[in-house]
Order: C-alpha cells, then sequence, then structure tokens
C-alpha cells in the first residue's frame, strides 16, 4: 500500500507488516505497477522511480532526474507508471512530460508537448496513463486527453480546452462500443433499447474523471466524471 508520507506499507496474508529490506522515501505514493513475476515499480512524487523486489522488498534499480546515466528521468515529480504489452515502461510526471524506457535497452525517451503542433502531447502535465485493446497508449492531462500510437508514432488530442473546457484529467477508461457512456455526473449506464442503437455508430468511448476545481491543493476537491465518444 502507498501512503502519503508513510512510504510504502506491506502486508502478508496474515495481515501482518512485512519489514521491506529497501524503505522508500516517506513522500506521496502516487502508483505502483507489477513489472515481471517478482518486482514492482513504485512511483514517489518528489524521488522518482523504484523498481523494487515484490518478495523481498530489496532495490533493483532507481530512476530520477539526477541519475547520471541514459535512464535520467525528465522530473521526479512522479504520477503514474505503465508496463505495455512489449515490456516498455512509460513514467509520467506532473510537469515535465513523459519518460519511456524500451525494453531493448535503449536510452530513455523524453517526450514532451510542442507548442503549436498538434502532432505530440497536449500538455506535460500529465496524470494518468492507459492502454487501450489496441496498444494505443492514452493520456490525461491538465488540459485534456492525448492518445498515441506506438506502432504508427502518432499522436491524436482529445477534450483541448479550447472546444470543450474539460480541465485536469485525473483517470481514464476505455469502454467498448457495446456499452453506452452518458455525459452525466458520477456513472456510466449499459446500453437500452434506443440508446444502444444510437451508440452502434461509435467505435468507442472514453470515459473521464476530471477535477471540476479545486480551491486549494488537497482540499474542497469536486470531481466529475462523464464520457465522450470518439
Amino acid at each position: 500500500m502507498g501512503s502519503f508520507s508513510s512510504g510504502v506499507v506491506v502486508l502478508g496474508a496474515d495481515g501482518r507488516r512485512v519489514h521491506m529490506q529497501f524503505q522508500i522515501p516517506q513522500m506521496p505514493i502516487n502508483t505502483m505497477h507489477v513489472m515481471g513475476a517478482d518486482s514492482v515499480l513504485i512511483g514517489v512524487d518528489g524521488a522518482g522511480v523504484y523498481l523494487v523486489g515484490a518478495i523481498d522488498g530489496r532495490l533493483i534499480r532507481h530512476y530520477s532526474d539526477s541519475d547520471g546515466t541514459d535512464d535520467e528521468l525528465s522530473g521526479n515529480t512522479i504520477t503514474d507508471v505503465h508496463v505495455d504489452r512489449h515490456n516498455g515502461i512509460w513514467i509520467t510526471t506532473s510537469h515535465n512530460g513523459l519518460n519511456y524506457i524500451s525494453p531493448a535497452g535503449k536510452p530513455m525517451e523524453v517526450l514532451k508537448s510542442k507548442r503549436g503542433n498538434p502532432d505530440s502531447l497536449i500538455s506535460d502535465y500529465v496524470n494518468v496513463i492507459y492502454e487501450d485493446s489496441g496498444g494505443d497508449i492514452w493520456y490525461g492531462t491538465d488540459k485534456g486527453v492525448t492518445r498515441y500510437s506506438p506502432s504508427q508514432r502518432r499522436w491524436w488530442n482529445y477534450l483541448g480546452p479550447d472546444i470543450h473546457r474539460l480541465g485536469v484529467v485525473l483517470s481514464l477508461h476505455l469502454r467498448r462500443r457495446s456499452e453506452y457512456l452518458r455525459q452525466d455526473i458520477g456513472y456510466c449506464r449499459p446500453a437500452a433499447g434506443a440508446d444502444a442503437r444510437q451508440c452502434g455508430r461509435y467505435r468507442h468511448a472514453i470515459c473521464v474523471h476530471r477535477l471540476r476545481y479545486a480551491r486549494r491543493r488537497h482540499m474542497d476537491r469536486r470531481y466529475q466524471r462523464f464520457a465522450y465518444t470518439l
């Protein structure tokens, strides 16, 4: 379990706390993702990404912006981590774009927004990653949603602030055409009757969970979730 100020807590099958060989810094743990059969990637806000053993908690590798190697991150403010179907590692940051670690052992690739270029990431403030069934990678940012095709090396941007005023995207989930998503607050419903027939013309729909507004960084937040058909 990742905590806000107590690092990572590991519980055994009996519910008792398990001691880790390596202690993750006591900073916000924003994400954890399984890597292979016996290791876990842990994204820490302010300290980079730690690859640790899932059984013994030993440190295998630490990725940071002061790494001094070809795998140096663009920033340490980690928001999400994802391992794709080809075992490539995607690391997002709160204001320094994306980092991609190839399974082929190539140097880390940093991907950032290019002003005025629609064929790029919509914003460097990336909060969440989602991989769809076709292998495309979706990114939720503070200015909308970006989809990236690794096979084509192309970018598509949706829900930009100039058109939909979406705001900060916090989570993503892709629904298939057999389901109908209502543009409403808080829920999505299955198709029925005329709604199902209408939904048939859509290839898929992206379900977005956004931050409606925030007066303070960690307080007074209201959320809105809705669907956007593509």
